[in-house]
């Protein structure tokens, strides 16, 4: 994949630009009307960037671009897109060499490709110019592409430090995003008194995450719950959102040969004592999206209770949700995972490398004994 950015892209369009891409066809505009719509569309000569005019006006001005690289790279079965300044070219295999390559580090433009750019008064900034093969973070307007659309783990990282900084001490985890890490002009800045403009900032970077993963994605529920958990003026949306997500003590997790011998009195036993426990059965009605259901009650839960069996080490959805609470752990989460093994304990273990350092509970027909194990860790 080929990522070309265009250099100084609005700053490149200027009036005559505009103005000309008016008059000629398909708008063939009076040439004293173009001129007051390149007047109004312009400031200082130039398209001005974050114009509510500039992105359709420059994506006119940009067609004849984008129709000479698309009918230059049809033949080699490259696939183009274009979002304002950031140009995307993607092959299903290897990347044709004259269309770009990598030399001692750099990637270089094929010269018949600069000069489609040149011949439509648009210059290549070549320092922002890279070509990924599969192996690498293939990334597009900032998202990552390889498999399937991602958010970068350094931006969610941003947010989550963000948020830990702006509940300590909001005045001050403003003034330092926006002047130490942004580096704005303090004298142009109107920072606030409660931190409520890094607030909004961290809103906005949250909805991003959603709209991209979906409002179910653990990483954003969890950040956008944390929030709920501080904010004392919160959004209206967050009230929804945190009586969605009420937690459970306990979710249990299992193959489905497992419930009847071990889940089912398990529950029994936890909801006797007033454990509050997710256990799939009971919660998922007809016609719910399992994976939607089950992500969020991971999410909501405590605790996650294992139930490992000869069974389960066999079964795809158990080792899923255990990998889930797992990189939860490695990344710094603080959700504990609970062993439950019956059966061949060495089997089991070796199937589950990543557990073998986390001490387990044999089952052994035991389930009010388990119920009280896990009462008293909730109470700890």
């Amino acid at each position: 994949m080929l990522n070309v950015d265009i250099k100084d892209f609005f700053g490149s369009i200027n009036f005559g630009r505009v103005r000309a891409v008016f008059i000629a066809k398909p708008f063939e505009i009076h040439p004293d009307v173009a001129t007051v719509i390149a007047q109004i569309c312009c400031f200082n000569n130039y398209l001005p960037q974050g114009a509510a005019t500039s992105p359709v006006v420059s994506n006119i001005v940009a067609s004849i671009l984008d129709n000479r690289i698309i009918k230059h790279v049809r033949s080699h079965r490259l696939i183009y897109s274009r979002y304002a300044d950031d140009i995307t070219l993607s092959a299903k295999r290897n990347f044709p060499r004259e269309i770009a390559h990598v030399s001692d580090g750099r990637t270089i433009i094929g010269e018949d490709l600069a000069n489609i750019f040149s011949r439509a008064s648009f210059e290549i900034n070549e320092k922002k110019s890279r070509l990924q093969s599969k192996y690498d973070r293939q990334e597009v307007t900032g998202l990552i592409t390889n498999k399937k659309v991602n958010i970068p783990a350094e931006y969610k990282n941003k947010v989550r430090t963000a948020i830990y900084h702006w509940i300590q001490d909001p005045k001050e985890a403003e003034r330092k995003y926006f002047i130490d890490i942004l580096k704005l002009n303090p004298d142009e800045v109107e920072l606030t008194e409660d931190g409520r403009k890094l607030r909004h900032n961290i809103y906005g970077r949250l909805s991003f995450i959603a709209m991209v993963k979906g409002k179910d994605d653990p990483t954003y529920v969890k950040l956008i719950l944390k929030m709920a958990e501080h904010d004392k003026t919160p959004p209206k949306f967050l009230k929804s959102i945190k009586e969605e997500y009420k937690m459970y003590d306990v979710f249990l997790c299992h193959a489905s040969e497992d419930k009847a011998a071990i889940v089912e009195p398990l529950y029994e036993a936890l909801t006797k004592i007033g454990v509050h426990a997710f256990y799939d059965s009971k919660e998922i009605a007809w016609g719910d999206s399992l994976i939607e259901t089950i992500n969020k009650a991971l999410i909501k839960s405590q605790y996650v209770i294992a139930v490992m069996t000869d069974n389960s080490v066999v079964k795809a959805w158990p080792q899923k949700e255990i990998n889930a609470v797992l990189n939860g752990d490695i990344s710094g989460g603080t959700k504990r995972l609970l062993p439950l093994i019956h059966g061949d304990k060495e089997k089991i273990l070796n199937n589950n490398f990543l557990m073998s350092d986390k001490l387990y509970v044999v089952w052994q027909d035991n389930p009010d004994e388990i119920a009280q194990k896990i009462k008293a860790l909730l109470a700890s």
